[in-house]
This record gives structure tokens, C-alpha cells and sequence, in this order.
């Protein structure tokens, strides 16, 4: 029912303006946009789907130019679904032993995504709020 679809995002923490969902052949392509950039994200479905991406994952450092000179970072992705309206992404950065889950609620056109990553296991960040454009 999602495939296809595109969520304009409320602002946000993040700055994602919009996030749509993909799906074919037991992948799922999902396309983040912000005002600076477009990050597509390949996830198998219970299998890891191998990519790059320029976006930045979680990371301890918290300087400015932590990322500056290095090479876009080699990503993992897979998914599957909670039940009929909770879809789960996870996301590996290889060559850091870190991961980000992006867990997607939808309720008939509209979307709560909460995401967690490892630096910081158990606590939730502010919740994306969005409804299909």
C-alpha cells in the first residue's frame, strides 16, 4: 500500500523534508530528501542489501570535520515488518560498528518514524512526523 508513495515530512531535528518507499523483487528502495541532498538507501528483505551512501551515520565524534577526506561509507541494509503497519530498516555502516533503525508506524496516510542508533542505546530521538503528498 506504501509503494510508490511519498511522506512530506513535518519540519524537524533532522531536516528530512521527505521519505518514500519502493518496493520490488523483496527490495526496498527508500529515498530520503532534505533541502541539501537525496539519499537512497537500498534494504533486503531479510537478507543485507550492500550500497554506499552519503549519509552521514552515528557516530561518538562531534566534530564539524570528523567525515571531511574519508570515503562515502559502505552501508548494509535489510528489513521486514512488525506487523501490517510497523515497517523496520536496518542500517548498517560497515566499516564502523555502528547501526541505525528506522522504525516507520503508519496509520492510513500518515507516517511516525522513530529512529535509533547504536551510539546511544535506549534512548529515542523526536519522533518524524508525516502524510503522503
Amino acid at each position: 500500500k506504501i509503494s510508490g508513495k511519498t511522506f512530506s515530512l513535518k519540519n524537524n531535528d533532522r531536516k528530512y523534508d521527505s521519505i518514500s518507499f519502493q518496493f520490488k523483487d523483496e527490495q526496498c528502495q527508500v529515498t530520503i530528501k532534505t533541502s541539501l541532498d537525496i539519499y537512497q538507501l537500498s534494504f533486503g528483505s531479510g537478507k543485507w542489501q550492500f550500497g554506499e551512501t552519503t549519509k552521514l551515520g552515528p557516530t561518538l565524534i562531534s566534530a564539524k570535520a570528523r567525515f571531511v577526506g574519508l570515503p562515502i561509507p559502505k552501508v548494509a541494509g535489510s528489513y521486514y515488518w512488525n506487523n501490517e503497519k510497523s515497517l523496520e530498516l536496518t542500517l548498517r555502516y560497515i566499516e564502523s560498528p555502528h547501526t541505525e533503525r528506522i522504525i516507520c508506524n503508519f496509520n492510513k496516510d500518515k507516517i511516525t518514524i522513530d529512529i535509533q542508533n547504536s551510539t546511544t542505546p535506549g534512548s529515542k530521538s523526536q519522533p518524524l512526523y508525516g502524510v503522503i503528498k
